[in-house]
C-alpha cells in the first residue's frame, strides 16, 4: 500500500524524497520520457487575481479553500509549508478573525481562523504565478505541481498555457523512470552564494543539488561557470558591448555544461546568436543556431505553441538562406 499522501498515476507519482527528509514530498517519473516530451498538465484547484504591489488576501484564500471536498483539502495539508510562512500566520489569522459581512457579522467562526492562517501561509508558499491572456496577472494552487522541487540544473520546463487554460511541464532532457521531476524556482544565471541566499530569503530552504552541493568536483566547476555566466549575463545587456557574439557563444558553451537548458536561458541565447549571424550575412551559422532555438521550443512549448511553430517557420527561411547561399558559391 502506497504511503499516506501518495499520488501514483502511469505518468508520475508523488512520495516523499527519501535521500532528504527536509524536502517532503516530491513528483517521480513513473516511465521514461523522452526529449520534449510532456509530462503533465493542470488547470488550477482554484486562482487569485495577484494585486499589484501586494499580497492576495487571506479571505479569498480562504473562501476557495473551503469550496473544496474532503480529500482536496486532505491533499492541500499535505502541501509543504516553509518556516518564513509560518511566521506570517499570526497576521493572516488576524486578517481572517476581524473580517465581518455586510451585516456587520463575523463572516467566519473562531474556531476556522486559526486553520485559515495556515490555509494562507501554505497557498503563498505553493502558489504559480501565470498571466492570462486578458493580461491579468494570477495566482494559482496546483496540488501535484506544488510538490515539484527546485534544482539549479532541472529538467523539467513549465509554461502556462493559454490555450487549454493549463500549467504544462514538459521534459527538457531524457528523464528515467524513478528519477525525480524538478524543476527551478529562481534565475539560475547567478553565483551559488546568490543562489542558495535567494532560496533561503524566499523559500527557506537550502539546495543540495549537484550544482550546490559543497566539496564536489562539479559543484566546484559550476560555481566558477555560473559565476562566469552572471558576468556575461550582466555584459550582454550593455548597449556599448563590443564583442556580443563571443559573448553569447561563451554562454552557450556554459549553458551546455551547466546542463541550464530552458527557452528562458539557452533558447533565448541561440535566438540571438541566430539573429546575429543572419544581420552578417553568415547564413550557416544563423542555420546552426536557428536549428537549436527551433528544437529547444519544441521541447519546452510543444510544437503546436505559438513559439514552436515560430521558430519552425524562421528554420526553413534559415535553411533556403543557406542554400541559396552554397548555390551562389
Amino acid at each position: 500500500m502506497p504511503p499516506r499522501g501518495s499520488m501514483i498515476t502511469t505518468q508520475y507519482k508523488v512520495q516523499d524524497v527519501e535521500s532528504c527528509e527536509d524536502i517532503g514530498k516530491g513528483v517521480f517519473a513513473s516511465r521514461n520520457f523522452h526529449a520534449g516530451e510532456q509530462v503533465m498538465a493542470f488547470a488550477p484547484e482554484f486562482a487569485l487575481d495577484q494585486p499589484e504591489g501586494s499580497k492576495i488576501s487571506s479571505i479569498a484564500i480562504f473562501e476557495e479553500f473551503q469550496k473544496f471536498d474532503r480529500a482536496t483539502k486532505d491533499q492541500y495539508w499535505d502541501l509543504r509549508e516553509a518556516e518564513n510562512a509560518r511566521y506570517e500566520i499570526p497576521d493572516y489569522t488576524q486578517e481572517l478573525s476581524s473580517a465581518l459581512d455586510e451585516d456587520g457579522k463575523l463572516l467566519f467562526p473562531f474556531h476556522n481562523t486559526a486553520d485559515g492562517g495556515r490555509v494562507a501561509a501554505i497557498f503563498h508558499d505553493n502558489a504559480f504565478s501565470f498571466t492570462q491572456a486578458d493580461g491579468r496577472n494570477r495566482k494559482g494552487i496546483f496540488i501535484v505541481a506544488s510538490h515539484f522541487n527546485h534544482c539549479c540544473t532541472p529538467n523539467v520546463y513549465y509554461y502556462w498555457g493559454q490555450q487549454h487554460k493549463k500549467l504544462t511541464f514538459r521534459a527538457m532532457r531524457e528523464i528515467t523512470r524513478e528519477d525525480e521531476f524538478t524543476i527551478s524556482y529562481i534565475p539560475l544565471l547567478q553565483g551559488a552564494g546568490k543562489r542558495r541566499q535567494t532560496l533561503m530569503d524566499r523559500f527557506a530552504f537550502t539546495c543540495n543539488c549537484k550544482a550546490c552541493k559543497k566539496n564536489t568536483n562539479f559543484a566546484n566547476q559550476s560555481a566558477n561557470r555560473r559565476k562566469k555566466l552572471e558576468e556575461l549575463s550582466i555584459a550582454r545587456t550593455n548597449p556599448d558591448h563590443s564583442s556580443p557574439l563571443e559573448t553569447y557563444l561563451s554562454m552557450v558553451d556554459l549553458m551546455n555544461q551547466e546542463e541550464i537548458l530552458g527557452w528562458d536561458d539557452l533558447g533565448e541565447v541561440h535566438k540571438a546568436l541566430a539573429e546575429l549571424y543572419q544581420a552578417g550575412s553568415d547564413h550557416q551559422a544563423a542555420l546552426k543556431h536557428t536549428t537549436h532555438a527551433a528544437e529547444i521550443a519544441h521541447h519546452c512549448f510543444g510544437s503546436k505553441h505559438p513559439c514552436a511553430m515560430a521558430w519552425k517557420e524562421k528554420l526553413l527561411k534559415a535553411e533556403a538562406s543557406a542554400t541559396e547561399m552554397n548555390l551562389g558559391q
